[in-house]
C-alpha cells in the first residue's frame, strides 16, 4: 500500500526488494524503478537511479543498513520507520543525523480516528490494496507458510466462511 499511497503524491519512487520480481510488479504498478538488496552495490546502484537525490526513506527492517543509509541520504532528507526486523541500529553517528539536518519519524498502527482518515483517503484516491491470495480460517497454516516464505507480494487475506 505504501506505493500506492506515495503514488498520490509524486511519480518519483524507487522501490528495494530481495526478490526481481516484486521490483518489476512495483515498476507494473507506477514505481519509477527498484534495485534488489541481495545484490552487491545496491546502495549505489539505488543513488544512480535516483541520481543521487534520496530525499525520503521509508523502512521497515532497521538494523545496521540504516547507518549505510543516513550515510548516502540527501541534507535535509526525511527516514520513516515502521519496523525493525533487523534488530536495532549499532554504532548509531548521531553526528551525522544532526550535521545533515535528517528528520527521522517513526510509525506504528495508529489511532483508530486515524485509520479513518486513511480509509478515507484510500476512498477519495479510489486506493485499493494488492491482494496475493485469500484463503479460509481453516486454511490458516497455508497461509502463514506463504507469509513465512516471503514470496508475497501484496496482502495474505484470511476470511470466515
Amino acid at each position: 500500500m505504501c506505493l500506492m499511497f506515495l503514488k498520490t503524491k509524486t511519480d518519483n519512487i524507487f522501490v528495494t526488494s530481495g526478490d526481481d520480481s516484486k521490483i518489476e510488479k512495483s515498476i507494473s504498478l507506477g514505481a519509477k524503478g527498484g534495485v534488489n538488496y541481495k545484490k552487491s552495490d545496491w546502495i549505489n546502484n539505488l543513488l544512480d537511479l535516483t541520481s543521487g537525490n534520496l530525499n525520503v526513506i521509508i523502512d521497515g527492517t532497521g538494523g545496521d543498513v540504516l547507518n549505510s543509509l543516513i550515510d548516502k541520504i540527501s541534507y535535509g532528507g526525511q527516514i520513516v520507520s515502521y519496523g525493525a526486523t533487523l534488530g536495532a541500529i549499532n554504532n548509531f553517528n548521531m553526528n551525522k543525523f544532526f550535521w545533515k539536518q535528517l528528520t527521522f519519524m517513526g510509525s506504528t498502527m495508529s489511532s483508530d480516528m486515524e485509520f479513518k482518515d486513511m480509509l478515507d483517503y484510500c476512498n477519495y484516491y479510489k486506493l485499493k490494496p494488492v491482494i496475493d491470495s485469500i484463503y479460509n480460517l481453516d486454511e490458516y497454516l497455508n497461509a502463514f507458510l506463504k507469509m513465512a516464505e516471503g514470496k508475497q507480494f501484496g496482502k495474505i487475506v484470511m476470511k470466515n466462511d
